[in-house]
């Protein structure tokens, strides 16, 4: 592929990364957010095929509410008042906990590969050229993987800065 073809190749990439980088924000409303109750009628559900005379006429029989239902399950007889501020608190605090362990492990992924690009670059040194330039190559990947993984909010928020201005 020449170099001319390359070009467009490389400004649609770049410009899908800028896209995927653009702050997008999805809410919901917390106040009285599916007030009511669900309803079932096995009548409405009814098959002539399979009817039963021995649980009400209806192929379903009878249905536990959603309480009778948690009740035979956990023993509870109350459901759980929850609302979307808890979700969204739960979700940001699990949210963070897997982005710390994904940054510990590149940086400890990091580190090992930083090591090893080092022995490259000695074992290149001493005689192929070519493993030289792999160790100086990965060397430099290596730092470049472990600055973004401790300093992601840093560089994101100057990317947003520099994207809005």
């Amino acid at each position: 592929m020449t170099s001319l073809k390359r070009i467009p190749i490389f400004l649609m990439a770049l410009v899908l990364c800028m896209c995927s980088l653009m702050p997008m924000a999805a809410f919901a409303a917390s106040n009285d957010v599916g007030g009511g109750n669900a309803v079932f009628s096995a009548q409405s559900h009814h098959n002539n095929d399979r009817d039963d005379e021995d649980n009400g006429g209806g192929y379903y029989g009878d249905i536990p509410t959603g309480e009778e239902a948690l009740g035979a399950i956990t023993g509870q007889t109350d459901l759980p008042e929850v609302t979307t501020d808890d979700v969204q608190n739960w979700v940001d605090r699990k949210g963070g906990e897997l982005i710390s362990i994904i940054i510990r492990i590149v940086q400890v992924v990091s580190v090992i590969g930083f090591v090893l690009c080092i022995i490259l670059i000695v074992v290149g040194a001493i005689g192929n050229s070519r493993t030289l330039v792999g160790g100086v190559i990965g060397l430099i990947f290596c730092c470049v993987c472990f600055t973004a993984a401790t300093m992601a909010p840093q560089i994101i928020a100057a990317v947003n800065g520099w994207l809005i201005n």
